[in-house]
C-alpha cells in the first residue's frame, strides 16, 4: 500500500513540460481496508480529466485562423448595390412630388415675400396739374433684392388705403427694369388720366397738411428668374414727405405798384413758399386772397408756380383794397393785437383760383380754397416797402386815384399832390434842399396815416 501512494504522489507532482509527450496512464484504483476505492485515487482521476479538457480547448484555439472584418462603409456599399433600384424609384417618386411644390409653391413664396418687404421709397419727382383731369408724373424709387432679377412693365395704381375708398386716382406705368440688390426705379415722364378726383383731392389735402402722408400703391408686375416667370401682387403703403403746412411762407418785399398795365394791381412784391417734401409740385398760376382777422385786404397772383424742394421765391403783384382797408381801419387793429404788441402785422391768405393753359384745375382749388396759411411781417419792414412804394414816382399818380376815391375827393387831393410834385421835372438849377421839401407831403401823408392806426388802436384797447 505504501508503494502505491507513493508512486500516485511522484506522479502528480511531476508536472508536463510544454511540447512534452502526454502520457496516459490508466487510472489505478486503491482501496481502503475495507476495499472500496480510496479519497486519493478519486482525486487523481478527476485532476487527470480536468487536465485532459484543459489541453483539448487549448489546442482548438491554437488551431483557428484569424477572419478579415468588413467596415461600415463596406457594409453600406454593398447595401446600396444591392437595393440600387428601389433607392432610384425612391428618388424619383420623390422629385416628382418635391420639384411642382418648389417652382409652384416655395419659389413664389420667396418672391412674394421679397416683393412685401419693399420699402420703396419716393426719393424725387414731379406731379404737375396740366388740365382739369390730367397730371403730368415722374418719380424716382428704389428696389432692394437678395437676388437678380428682372421687373417687366406692368402698371401700378396710386390710391388712399385709409380713405375709405380703395379705388385708385390715378394709374401710372412702371419700366422693364433690372433689379440686384439696391436697385434704382425710375419712373419715366407720362401724362395719366385722373381716375377719381375726390381721391385725389383726399390725398392732395394729406400733403398740404401734414409733414409726411401715405400713399398706397397696387399692381402685379412680372418678375423674371431666368426661364421662370412669376406675377406676385405688390400692395404697398409707402411714406412720403409733404408740405407741413408750406411752413415759413413769408412775404419777403411789399410795395405800392404804378398800375402802368391799365390794370386793378396796386401792390408788387416777392414772397416765399417752402417746400418741405421730396416731390415737386406744378400749380400753375394761383390768386390768393389776403386776409387780416375778418376784413378781406386783396388779392395777390403767383405765376407759373412750380415748387421744388427747398424755399422758392416768387414774384407776385394784386391789388390791396384800400376802399375796405380805410372803413373797417379799427376792426383791422382789433385783430392785430397781438401782432402790433410785438411790433408786427399777421396776415392769412387763402386759395382763391388756380389756372393752367386758361383753365381752372379744380383738383388743386378743391384744396387751396380751403387752407390758410399764415405768415407775420415786421412793421418797420413793412412801413418802408410802403413808403418805398409811395416815393416812386411811377406809383404816385396811381395812389392818388386810389387813395382820392377811398376819401370821396379825388380833384382835392390831385391838386394837391400836383402843387407839390409839379416842379419835380423844372429847372436843374434848383438845390437838393428844395427837392426834398416838395417830396414832404408823400411823408406827411404816410404820417398821418400812421397817426390814425395808433389812435385806432388806442381807442380799441380802453374798450
Amino acid at each position: 500500500m505504501a508503494t502505491v501512494e507513493t508512486a500516485k504522489a511522484v506522479s502528480m507532482e511531476r508536472p508536463l513540460s510544454q511540447g512534452s509527450p502526454r502520457l496516459f496512464m490508466l487510472p489505478f484504483h486503491g482501496t481502503d481496508e475495507d476495499g472500496q476505492p480510496s479519497r486519493a485515487s478519486a482525486a487523481v482521476a478527476a485532476s487527470n480529466h480536468s487536465n485532459d479538457d484543459s489541453a483539448s480547448s487549448i489546442d482548438h484555439v491554437m488551431d483557428k485562423k484569424p477572419t478579415n472584418t468588413i467596415t461600415r462603409r463596406q457594409k453600406a456599399k454593398r447595401h446600396c448595390v444591392k437595393f440600387k433600384w428601389w433607392y432610384l424609384g425612391g428618388l424619383l417618386i420623390f422629385l416628382i412630388i418635391f420639384l411642382p411644390i418648389l417652382f409652384k409653391v416655395i419659389i413664389p413664396a420667396i418672391v412674394q415675400k421679397i416683393v412685401n418687404n419693399q420699402s420703396l421709397p419716393v426719393e424725387s419727382g414731379l406731379i404737375r396739374a396740366v388740365s382739369p383731369d390730367e397730371l403730368f408724373i415722374t418719380l424716382k424709387t428704389s428696389l432692394d433684392t437678395p437676388l437678380p432679377a428682372t421687373i417687366n412693365p406692368f402698371e401700378l395704381s396710386l390710391y388712399n388705403k385709409d380713405s375709405g375708398d380703395p379705388s385708385s386716382f390715378v394709374n401710372i406705368q412702371l419700366p422693364k427694369t433690372k433689379v440686384n440688390h439696391n436697385t434704382t426705379v425710375t419712373v419715366e415722364e407720362q401724362t395719366v388720366k385722373v381716375l377719381n378726383e375726390n381721391q385725389l383731392v383726399w390725398w392732395f389735402s394729406n400733403i398740404f397738411d401734414q409733414a409726411e402722408t401715405e400713399l398706397s400703391l397696387s399692381g402685379q408686375p412680372k418678375v423674371s428668374l431666368g426661364a421662370l416667370n412669376y406675377q406676385p401682387k405688390m400692395d404697398l403703403t409707402v411714406n412720403v414727405p409733404a408740405l407741413n403746412r408750406l411752413q415759413g411762407f413769408t412775404v419777403e418785399k411789399l410795395e405800392f405798384a404804378g398800375g402802368q398795365d391799365g390794370s386793378d394791381n396796386n401792390i408788387k412784391g416777392k414772397l416765399n413758399l417752402p417746400n418741405w417734401g421730396v416731390l415737386t409740385l406744378g400749380l400753375g398760376n394761383i390768386t390768393l386772397n389776403v386776409i387780416s382777422g375778418d376784413v378781406d385786404l386783396g388779392i395777390v397772383n403767383v405765376y407759373n408756380v412750380e415748387l421744388k424742394p427747398g424755399n422758392n421765391t416768387y414774384d407776385f403783384d394784386g391789388e390791396i383794397y384800400l376802399d375796405q382797408l380805410i372803413p373797417n381801419l379799427g376792426a383791422l387793429l382789433d385783430s392785430q393785437k397781438d401782432a402790433l404788441a410785438v411790433g408786427a402785422i399777421d396776415l392769412t391768405v387763402t386759395g382763391k383760383s388756380t389756372i393752367v393753359n386758361g383753365q381752372h384745375i379744380k383738383y388743386v382749388e378743391s384744396v387751396l380754397n380751403k387752407k390758410t396759411i399764415s405768415t407775420r411781417i415786421p412793421i418797420m419792414t413793412l412801413a418802408g416797402d410802403i413808403l418805398s412804394g409811395i416815393l416812386s414816382s411811377d406809383s404816385q399818380s396811381s395812389l392818388v386815384n386810389v387813395i382820392g376815391n377811398v376819401f370821396g375827393n379825388s380833384s382835392l387831393l390831385e391838386s394837391t399832390w400836383s402843387h407839390w410834385s409839379k416842379d419835380q421835372t423844372g429847372d436843374s438849377s434848383e438845390s437838393q434842399a428844395s427837392n426834398k421839401k416838395r417830396n414832404a407831403p408823400h411823408l406827411s401823408l404816410v404820417k398821418n396815416l400812421v397817426r390814425m392806426s395808433v389812435r385806432a388802436s388806442l381807442k380799441a384797447s380802453i374798450r
